[in-house]
């Protein structure tokens, strides 16, 4: 199963618009993943977990060519990898009934404690 974090900083201000837009970004992907499995005949299972809060990201360097990016928002999508369901994007009840969003694609999303 391939699983993967978004997380976003809470500096922004997000409206209804931009998380259902995280959403249907994330439905896209998950359809294009959906055709790569079929295509080469490679079973391949996204799940998402959306997490809200602050991040630090850390600077590439010579020694270290890879960007680090973590903070609690980050350790927040990882506790909620570990539940996820496949095809299924996983968001913290909080966040849906702040943007009036409870119950948006329930076939899609799982609103989490």
């Amino acid at each position: 199963m391939y699983c993967f974090g978004t997380d976003f900083s809470h500096e922004m201000e997000f409206t209804p618009y931009i998380v259902h837009k995280i959403i249907l970004v994330l439905r896209q992907m998950f359809d294009e993943a959906g055709k790569v499995s079929m295509s080469k005949n490679v079973e391949v299972n996204p799940c998402s977990a959306v997490g809200f809060g602050n991040v630090i990201i850390g600077i590439p360097g010579k020694e270290h060519p890879f960007l680090d990016v973590w903070g609690s928002a980050i350790t927040d999508a990882l506790d909620m990898i570990k539940v996820a369901q496949s095809n299924k994007i996983m968001i913290r009840k909080r966040v849906l009934e702040q943007n009036n969003l409870t119950g948006i694609m329930p076939e899609l999303v799982i609103p989490m404690n």
